[in-house]
């Protein structure tokens, strides 16, 4: 799977790895934490999950003041620990996780045949996703009644 290494804004030595392609479980792991969460907490939850489902990888340790560097005790990966970064670095890979959740891979649907992806995104700074080149198999249609 395709991953973004990302160098956080408050320290270009800081780096999350960040998966490029949302998974259907990815959603449900959104929906189960903010189900779950205290009253209250529903945009923190929502956002921080959002970003730790795409999480492969970071080079974040907790340093002896508190705060996050690139020595000291290995960050744990879990949400929570996302709540520990400067705001500049949580908003920056929130927007990255939002482009992601919002802006999905532009596929034909398998399910309606003979459909045909919509018109590519004219956004600069797109990604280099590797789109496949061959169409979907069309599932077989039932003749009609």
């Amino acid at each position: 799977m395709e991953v973004d290494d990302l160098k956080l804004p408050s320290n270009p030595e800081l780096w999350v790895k960040m998966r490029r392609k949302i998974l259907w479980g990815d959603e449900t792991a959104v929906e189960s934490a903010v189900l779950r969460c205290p009253p209250g907490e529903e945009i923190a939850v929502f956002k921080r999950q959002r970003v730790y489902q795409l999480i492969e990888g970071w080079s974040l340790h907790r340093q002896a003041d508190g705060t996050v560097g690139i020595e000291g005790v290995p960050l744990p990966m879990h949400p929570d620990s996302l709540k520990s970064l400067e705001p500049v670095d949580g908003h920056f890979l929130y927007k990255y996780a939002e482009h992601r959740f919002d802006n999905r891979e532009d596929v034909a649907n398998p399910f309606v045949p003979g459909s045909q992806p919509s018109a590519p995104e004219s956004e600069s700074g797109q990604s280099s996703e590797t789109k496949s080149s061959s169409s979907p198999r069309s599932p077989r249609t039932r003749s009609a009644r």
